[in-house]
């Protein structure tokens, strides 16, 4: 069995998409990392009360833009490793 077959077998896509992935896989393109994220979608993925709290700790810094507050996530990530101790 080729690997087309085996790949086939393992999830569905049609020819087209093997192909378009193929040519992603060739040319090593991958998603775009997100360096900004929208407070709306931090509280989101972080919880609202984390964010605030590392916001207040001086762990993340918010950045105003016009109409809406922005995040980097690379400072959030690294908040996000750190195990919280609760007493």
């Amino acid at each position: 069995m080729n690997k087309v077959g085996r790949i086939n077998m393992l999830v569905d896509i049609t020819p087209a998409q093997l192909h378009y992935l193929r040519f992603l896989e060739a040319h090593k393109i991958k998603e775009e990392p997100m360096v900004y994220v929208s407070q709306n979608k931090a509280f989101q993925r972080f919880g609202r009360a984390n964010v605030e709290r590392w916001r207040e700790q001086g762990k993340v810094r918010a950045f105003q833009r016009p109409q809406m507050v922005e995040y980097m996530m690379n400072e959030l990530l690294k908040a996000a490793e750190n195990q919280q101790d609760y007493f």
